[in-house]
């Protein structure tokens, strides 16, 4: 079993300096988590978020 876990952040990714690691903002209340046979789900969550120009984390775990 395996599932991908997506963190966004209030931070403007166009203002973002990696000079400034603050400027990614908070973490945002809840993720979103997909299970093993939703990738496409998390890849078209994830392009939904690049389109809205947001700050996000992904993480892959595998048990």
């Amino acid at each position: 079993m395996s599932w991908i876990d997506v963190h966004t952040y209030n931070g403007d990714a166009l203002d973002y300096s990696s000079d400034e690691p603050e400027t990614v903002g908070d973490r945002e209340v809840g993720n979103r988590s997909f299970r093993d046979g939703e990738e496409l789900e998390a890849a078209e969550y994830i392009v939904g978020l690049l389109s809205e120009r947001k700050h996000f984390d992904v993480r892959h775990t595998v048990n």
